[in-house]
This record gives structure tokens, C-alpha cells and sequence, in this order.
């Protein structure tokens, strides 16, 4: 509801005031993934409520005058450990995951944010300013104590400042944002001793908030690379940056669910009036159990395509096929004619589903764009056939087209650019000159014929070629 004072001449030169500035934040996924703990202003000072995504539930944790935030979860889900003012400057905290038992385990003078448990609950990762030694000092490093409180050790040794620690699920690896020496925000990874640096974002924009995916192969975070701030997902390695969110408002504190289907961030809503104020909101994201794929949040179509290939993935084929049309068809390269039925499920398999489950398709969304009626995935793909060929990585479009009822009703899956020929030419010369039978067989008039047996017998001609080649052997 929306109030405004005023007289009735006067009402072309009002403006309603917004009454109403609720800020929900920094996430965190309880570690059987039914919860999701977070920090609110809905009373009036930040306190720590924990909702159930499905049902919607909310309850209410904390009431301690001061601002309380950033929960975060216990590996066995029996404890939330969380940043508190309530003593006049932030201290490290924990509580049973009902609320009960608050208890201050830094109980110190210095400054202490940001918790994170190690994976055997047994410690805290935390930044504080603790070795700041003057006004004119200000350093924030990285520390680990008990989860009783105990035993503070400090783990990084720098003049920068860095917060926001998070270890990956294995424990060998801690991410952090780290402020660098000319004001620029990054995403490292340091091991637990705060050796062995590795930027991961590398970028002049701000970056910061890292998230391990579940299984450790990933890290999502925020960047304002691209002007507002989204999320990202780059690969342990720092290789293979994407974009997962697109939206004017800033997508911050991003949070996997332990299945890592689903991430959870906050997006804000800045105000530049006076006093400067913020709003933002829990959102979650899906993802998709494995590669998480890029959102342009202002189309409707690729937002509808990205749902459907999500379900598809997630092997809800009944949810999927209600998106579909009843003639839905697909096409490949051109689409040109009637095209052929499109059918998915298990009882509808596909002629390559056999090839790329023998091969070990792996593809992933690098772009999204919309056209009139269409949405297109711009993807890339290697396989084991690609691998043992050494052709790389090759880049499709897989555009998606709907009716005027916002059914998908059909599919062109086209080839990008150059196919990196690799060693395919020497595999078809040297399969026509030891087993040129075998070769029609499976390369009718030149074309592969995923057919049947046929991808188990490519793979055996391919071991023999490269056995014959004296080339390395790829399991």
C-alpha cells in the first residue's frame, strides 16, 4: 500500500513516498537443502529468520538489539553461526538451529564478519580487523578458530583486505574477496594456510562474494564487469567464465543448493536519495544439476526455453512436454521442409542419444539471444569421439521456436563456424586402407550412422587406429 499526503490541486506535482525499504540478504542453504537461513530488516534491524523455499515458512531466529547477519549453516544443519552488533562492533556468534543457545565466540575487541564452517564442523573460518595496529591501518585478514571459540589462528599475512572467506567442500582450498593495493575487488583462492594465490576473476570491475559449487569443481560470484552487478560461475581452475544472471538491479551473495541444482542470491535495488538506502530480495535460481546455464531475465522466451531444457535435464519430461506443442518438429542445420517429429523421454531416445551416452557428450550454454518468436542457445560441445579424433570443443546454435500460445514447436540444432578437423582425416585414411568395410558400414556415403551397435564399434576403431597410429591411449 502506498500512502500520500497532499491536497486534490496539487496532485500532478506529487510523487507517492515509498514507505517500505526491506532489505533480505546473504543467503545460506541448510545442508539438507529444506532451508534456507538469511538476514532481514523486515522488523526494523537486520535479524536472522529462516524460510522453507516450497512451503514459504517463515520463522524469525534473532531479536537482539544491534544488527545480526550473514548465517551460515553447521555441515550436520544442528547450528547457524552468524555476525553480530550487539555488543557495539561485529562479533562471530553461534546458536542452534532453532535460535536457541546465542553465544559470542569472539568475545573480543577487534572486529569479526563473515563465518564459515570448515566441512567437519569442528572449525570457523572469519575476517576480522584484529591486526589492524593504527587509525590509519586498516587490515582485514583471514582467520580460523574452534567452533567453540578457541584456538584463533591467522591465516593470510597481507596488507589487503579481504573478507568473505569460503571453503571448498574437500577443505584444501579458501576462497575469498580480496581488496588489492589499487582499490580493485577480486576473487582469490588461497590454500587453508593462506598460501599458493590464485585470482580466479582477474578483472578491473569489482568482484567478490565466492561460492563453492557442492561438488568443488565451480565457484559462482558477483561482478560488475558487465556495469550492474550479476553472478558468474567460472571453473576451479579459473577457466571457462559465464554469466549466469542479466538484470539491471545488482545480483549479489549467491549460494548453491547442496543437490547444486539451485542457487540462492539477493538482488538489490539501490536508492540514491538521502538518507542512501537499499531494498533486495531472496531469489533463487535454477541451474540444473550439472553446468549452470547463463539467465537474460528480461526475455520471456529465453526464460521459457531455459525452463524447459531445465526439466529436461532434470528428467521431468511430462512438465516438459506441457511446453511443447503437439506437432512440435526439429531440424537440422536448415529448416527446411516439415522437418521430423520431436518427441522426449526415455521412450523417445532420440538417433544420437545412444552416441552421445557412449561418448560422453558434455555441452555447455555460453550465450543466450532473442529473436521474433525464437530463443537461441549458443553452445558448446566436446565428446570422447572429439577427444580421441583431438577435434576440441565445437560451438552449435540451438534455437528454439514458439507459437503464437508461447509453446515451443520447434527445434534447429546448426553447426557454428569451422568444425575443427583435427585428425579426422587420418582415422578415414587409415580406416579405408585396414577396415574399409567396417568404415561404409559406419560412415554410410560419408556421413556418421549413430544407429544401433554402431557407436561401441566407431569407439573400437578408433582404439585400433590410434594403437596403429602410436598415438597416446585416451580412456
Amino acid at each position: 500500500m502506498i500512502l500520500a499526503t497532499g491536497s486534490a490541486a496539487s496532485a500532478q506535482e506529487r510523487s507517492p513516498a515509498l514507505l517500505t525499504r526491506i532489505t533480505n540478504a546473504y543467503p545460506a542453504w541448510s545442508p539438507d537443502g529444506s532451508r534456507i537461513a538469511y538476514m532481514s530488516n523486515a522488523d526494523g534491524d537486520f535479524d536472522i529468520y529462516v524460510m522453507e523455499p516450497d512451503s514459504g515458512t517463515i520463522v524469525k531466529l534473532t531479536d537482539a538489539p544491534g544488527q545480526d547477519g550473514t548465517p551460515v549453516w553447521s555441515p550436520d544443519g544442528a547450528r547457524i553461526a552468524f555476525r553480530s552488533l550487539r555488543v557495539g562492533h561485529s562479533q562471530i556468534y553461534a546458536m542452534d538451529a532453532d535460535g536457541s543457545n546465542q553465544r559470542n565466540l569472539s568475545n573480543g575487541p577487534s572486529h569479526d564478519e563473515h563465518p564459515f564452517w570448515s566441512p567437519d564442523g569442528q572449525r570457523i573460518f572469519f575476517a576480522s580487523d584484529r591486526s589492524t595496529t593504527g587509525e590509519d591501518d586498516e587490515n582485514v585478514d583471514l582467520y580460523v578458530m574452534n567452533a567453540d571459540g578457541s584456538n584463533v589462528r591467522r591465516i593470510t599475512h597481507t596488507p589487503e583486505v579481504e573478507t568473505y572467506p569460503t571453503l571448498s567442500p574437500d577443505g584444501s582450498r579458501l576462497a575469498t574477496r580480496r581488496i588489492l593495493a589499487d582499490g580493485n575487488w577480486e576473487v582469490v583462492v588461497v590454500d587453508p594456510d593462506g598460501n599458493d594465490v590464485a585470482n580466479l576473476s582477474n578483472h578491473p570491475g569489482f568482484d567478490g562474494w565466492p561460492a563453492w559449487s557442492p561438488d568443488g569443481a565451480r565457484l559462482v560470484f558477483a561482478s560488475e564487469r558487465s556495469g550492474s552487478s550479476d553472478l558468474w560461475v567460472v571453473d576451479a581452475d579459473g577457466s571457462n567464465l559465464r554469466r549466469l544472471t542479466q538484470d539491471p538491479a545488482d545480483d549479489r551473495q549467491a549460494w548453491w543448493s547442496p543437490d547444486g541444482s539451485r542457487i540462492a542470491f539477493a538482488r538489490y535495488v539501490w536508492f540514491p536519495d538521502e538518507p542512501f538506502y537499499e531494498a533486495s530480495e531472496i531469489m533463487v535460481l535454477e541451474v540444473g544439476p550439472s553446468h549452470p546455464e547463463p539467465v537474460h531475465s528480461g526475455s520471456s522466451l529465453v526464460a521459457r526455453a531455459q525452463e524447459f531444457r531445465a526439466l529436461v535435464e532434470r528428467g521431468e519430461h511430462a512438465a516438459a512436454r506441457r511446453m511443447m506443442a503437439p506437432d512440435a518438429r526439429r531440424w537440422w542445420e536448415e529448416r527446411d521442409g516439415d522437418g521430423q517429429p520431436w518427441r522426449i523421454g526415455p521412450e523417445n531416445p532420440g538417433p544420437w542419444a545412444a552416441w552421445d551416452e557412449h561418448f560422453r557428450s558434455k555441452r555447455e550454454v555460453v550465450e543466450w539471444k532473442e529473436g521474433s518468436g525464437v530463443a537461441t542457445a549458443v553452445t558448446r560441445e566436446t565428446n570422447d569421439y572429439f577427444r580421441l579424433l583431438e577435434r576440441g570443443w565445437v560451438t552449435n546454435e540451438i534455437t528454439y521456436f514458439f507459437d503464437d500460445r508461447g509453446r515451443i514447436d520447434g527445434l534447429l540444432i546448426r553447426a557454428v563456424g569451422e568444425r575443427p578437423p583435427g585428425r579426422t582425416d587420418e582415422f578415414v585414411a587409415w580406416a579405408k586402407a585396414h577396415d574399409p568395410g567396417e568404415l561404409a558400414a559406419l560412415m554410410p556415403e560419408g556421413e556418421i550412422d549413430p544407429s544401433g551397435d554402431h557407436p561401441e564399434r566407431f569407439r573400437r576403431l578408433l582404439d585400433r587406429w590410434r594403437e596403429a597410429s602410436r598415438l597416446e591411449t585416451i580412456e
